[in-house]
């Protein structure tokens, strides 16, 4: 049974983290806590049964067309980099 879309608002919510995560620079967050929290953030979304994984998957991507340069690749990525489970 495929799982319903995830809440956009939910979705920018972790991409933006994920965002924070790896641009904020060195003098502002230590950056092995950044790795630590986006290890975190990899294991709490790969939790998710595969097909909300696909879901969130599909909707970073759809998500990612809000940015530009670097981050826009970055979140076009995020699926994958995250270790979500896309068939």
């Amino acid at each position: 049974m495929m799982g319903k879309n995830i809440d956009l608002g939910m979705v920018r919510s972790i991409v933006n983290f994920a965002i924070f995560l790896e641009f904020t620079g060195k003098d502002r967050l230590d950056e092995d806590l950044s790795i630590e929290m986006m290890e975190q953030l990899s294991a709490d979304l790969k939790s998710m049964d595969k097909y909300d994984q696909e879901s969130l998957a599909r909707q970073i991507v759809f998500v990612s067309t809000e940015y530009q340069g670097d981050v826009r690749e970055f979140v076009e990525n995020l699926p994958e980099s995250l270790g979500l489970e896309i068939e």
